[in-house]
């Protein structure tokens, strides 16, 4: 499938046409799963219990599949495409806003609590102007003459 360039430059399409991007390859797509659900089928030998063989079976059956005829699995894999892109749309503005009212919020609110104001916005009325002198960094401008 043919998907337009970026034209923002950015790494992630932004493109609102409905065009489902490529995603992984039926064979990527087909190991993946067969890699997990083997993960999952031994998962209770870490506790002494028996694996799931029947999970085990899947998994060699989906590995086989994914070699000798991937084709197979392109409609799952565009349906898996599919729910992670529906996921990614909605889970992104959500995690963010966790990450912001949950993190960044309670810092700023506890360095307000702790008097800090490292922005120097607090105001100042007995200030005649808010300007804040700079320090001229590095060596003198006169040192830079006859340089050569």
């Amino acid at each position: 499938m043919h998907t337009r360039p970026s034209s923002s430059g950015l790494h992630e399409q932004l493109d609102r046409s409905g065009h489902l991007h490529a995603g992984s390859s039926d064979r990527g797509f087909g190991l993946t799963f067969a890699a997990v659900a083997a993960i999952v089928a031994h998962w209770p030998l870490l506790e002494g219990e028996r694996p799931y063989l029947w999970l085990g079976l899947a998994a060699v059956a989906l590995a086989v599949v994914s070699f000798a005829v991937p084709h197979v699995l392109h409609p799952l894999n565009r349906v898996w495409t599919k729910i992670g892109q529906v996921l990614h749309s909605h889970m992104r503005p959500l995690v963010l806003a966790v990450l912001f009212f949950g993190v960044l919020t309670p810092f700023g609110m506890a360095l307000r609590a702790a008097g800090r104001d490292s922005l120097r916005l607090r105001f100042e009325p007995a200030a005649t102007s808010y300007w804040i002198e700079r320090q001229q960094p590095g060596p003198a401008p006169k040192t830079m003459n006859r340089q050569f």
